[in-house]
């Protein structure tokens, strides 16, 4: 079963994705990276970018060793909300050959 985690590796590199595991590695579907971004004024909030990891291949899947993840959590209730729209604008339509 899929379940939307973050994925830390240990380069450093969060990623959000739908994440299922298989013998020694992990299957990220529709994998984002996450860039941080601080805040811009003392006081303020930081924001998050993400960049689709994806974005220039045939396939929405990579695998990920295991000996590369440092941890895996689950993102908070908003975090999903807003991985689920996300996905949702990603949506191209495909082209009916008929």
């Amino acid at each position: 079963m899929n379940e939307i985690k973050i994925v830390n590796l240990i380069t450093g590199a969060p990623i959000i994705a739908k994440v299922s595991v298989e013998d020694d590695y992990y299957v990220l579907e529709d994998p984002f990276n996450i860039l941080y971004v601080p805040p811009k004024e003392e006081g303020g909030r930081p924001t998050f970018t993400v960049f689709d990891m994806t974005v220039l291949s045939s396939e929405s899947e990579i695998e990920v060793a295991t000996k590369h993840v440092m941890y895996c959590n689950t993102p908070t209730p908003e975090i999903i909300e807003q991985y689920n729209n996300m996905l949702l604008n990603h949506l191209t339509p495909i082209a009916d050959d008929d």
